[in-house]
């Protein structure tokens, strides 16, 4: 990216790298990362605070349709916006009524902030179980208001949850691609797309400028967590443990709890959804119910085309999971049985793939196969790009990180001694390898696999940019179509992502409390 955004080529581009355009693409980049974590934190928190701290009822219930956005990528959700509104939408179709539903930064922000919502409050959530009740009521005993204890025991306390969720929300929204292009809101992240698009000679110059300025951003974002970091300590002096204790609510507090995730639920999970089935229903059937059907064909015939996007989704994602959850395991073996600086380092290459924006490692690969390659191997990179092996590299080395950490949780609560009983009893390490560790870690290696299948069918910038010649996947379905305003036919596709996300979701679910 360096070698292509300041060489020869790039500097017959006259605007500088920090003004003009660019400069503008990043406060609009800016601007919508912090609008989004606001909005997240501000409903997020107190989500999590009913849900860990205080007798709601139904509270795990309600936890778990906070998650449901998930299944919901950001794309299909601003699809499900721009297919409510204006004439021809589900509101003008039900209530008679023509509503231009938000566009631009005001669209971007509400899908994104819908999306990731759940990010900040699965951290949160996980924090406010771990924090001890105790040392805000030795606040409260020495006189200290609400205020001053939320403001000094309670907040520091979760900061480190904070920072973790911020970082997922904030890498997550500078990279996205999918929803600020079908909202038309001009980022790096679509500038990028653009560029590589228009097929002119300098546009990888162009773009690899703007590719270096996202990357930058992220780096940013990292230092200023780490520097957040640099000086928290949370653990005790002495021995002791964590009791939980639950505040009662009023009737009233009852109802605004309800209240907030029942908003939160419509918004993020009931509205795309019935938008999406408005739009998957046969248009015969609506013109007959009394509504136009606004000459479209009829959705039927339409899902005979989901089944080869399905199948080109999955021919590309399992075997990226695979070879990611493969890769992950050694990682995770060596950071837990085998601790070091050095098995340290090897655990953090994988989230410099995963804070790498998709565009940016997309077109990163694409120099590299193109042009980055000396004279004698060109031939490989030509044949390398868009073939399924370098878009299966991509999603493994980008998710590399998600499958890391659930096969590493689970190795931390096996026990080391049954593999050095094993080892005792004459076995060699392959063969405890496989009878003893990873029978342990099973739960952690079929999370890791659905964790990186779920985000590998959801990726769209990786997809399209690198997927061999008439592929043509769920996510991409979804894009094209909505480009083209033809929401008829995206109905099915969304429908598709959807129903497999759920289904995995609630795989996740169900093992995570099997595990525990």
């Amino acid at each position: 990216m360096v070698a292509y955004a300041f060489s020869v080529g790039g500097d017959s581009d006259p605007t500088p790298l920090l003004r003009g355009e660019n400069l503008t693409r990043l406060i609009n980049t800016v601007t919508l990362a912090v609008g989004v974590l606001c909005i997240v934190t501000l409903l997020a928190a107190p989500m999590a605070w009913l849900a860990a701290r205080s007798n709601l009822a139904l509270r795990t219930t309600l936890s778990v349709l906070a998650v449901l956005p998930l299944a919901i990528p950001g794309y299909v959700m601003a699809y499900a916006l721009k297919g409510m509104g204006g004439y021809g939408g589900m509101i003008s179709a039900w209530a008679g009524v023509n509503i231009n539903t938000p566009t631009g930064y005001w669209g971007a922000l509400l899908c994104l902030s819908a999306y990731n919502l759940p990010y900040m409050f699965l951290t949160l959530r996980a924090a406010m179980f771990s924090v001890d009740p105790s040392l805000e009521e030795a606040a409260f005993s020495l006189g200290r208001s609400r205020l001053s204890v939320a403001r000094n025991v309670l907040l520091p306390q979760l900061l480190p949850a904070f920072l973790a969720g911020s970082m997922l929300v904030l890498l997550h929204v500078i990279a996205d691609f999918g929803v600020v292009s079908l909202m038309r809101f001009e980022t790096l992240s679509y500038d990028v797309f653009l560029k590589l698009e228009s097929g002119h000679s300098t546009s990888r110059y162009l773009a690899s400028r703007s590719g270096l300025l996202l990357m930058g951003l992220a780096a940013v974002f990292i230092a200023m967590e780490m520097y957040l970091l640099r000086r928290v300590r949370l653990d005790r002096a002495g021995t002791g443990n964590v009791r939980r204790r639950r505040i009662r609510l009023s009737a009233l507090w009852q109802t605004a709890g309800f209240a907030l995730f029942g908003v939160v639920f419509l918004v993020s999970v009931i509205t795309p959804v019935t938008t999406i089935v408005y739009w998957a229903w046969p248009a015969d059937a609506i013109g007959a119910a009394g509504d136009a059907s606004f000459g479209f064909e009829s959705n039927r015939s339409l899902m005979y085309g989901v089944w080869p996007a399905l199948w080109d989704s999955i021919y590309c994602s399992m075997p990226a999971a695979l070879l990611a959850t493969g890769l992950a395991i050694p990682i995770a073996l060596l950071r837990a049985r085998y601790p070091s600086r050095r098995a340290f380092v090897l655990e953090r290459l994988p989230y410099i793939g995963y804070a790498t924006p998709a565009l940016v490692f997309a077109l990163s690969l694409v120099l590299v196969c193109l042009w980055g390659m000396p004279g004698p191997l060109r031939g490989i990179g030509s044949a390398l790009y868009q073939s399924l092996s370098l878009l299966v590299y991509a999603y493994a080395i980008h998710f590399l990180a998600e499958a890391v950490g659930p096969i590493r949780s689970g190795l931390y609560l096996a026990r080391p001694r049954l593999e050095e009983a094993s080892r005792s009893l004459g076995h060699g390490r392959w063969q405890t390898f496989f009878q003893i560790t990873l029978p342990l870690m099973r739960h952690g290696v079929i999370v890791s696999l659905v964790l990186v299948f779920i985000s590998c069918m959801k990726e769209l910038p990786l997809t399209m940019i690198l997927s061999p010649t008439g592929t043509q996947t769920l996510a991409m379905a979804v894009w094209s179509n909505t480009e083209e305003v033809l929401y008829d036919r995206v109905a099915p596709y969304a429908l598709a992502i959807m129903l497999i996300s759920s289904v995995l979701v609630g795989i996740l679910l169900m093992r995570g409390r099997e595990n525990n």
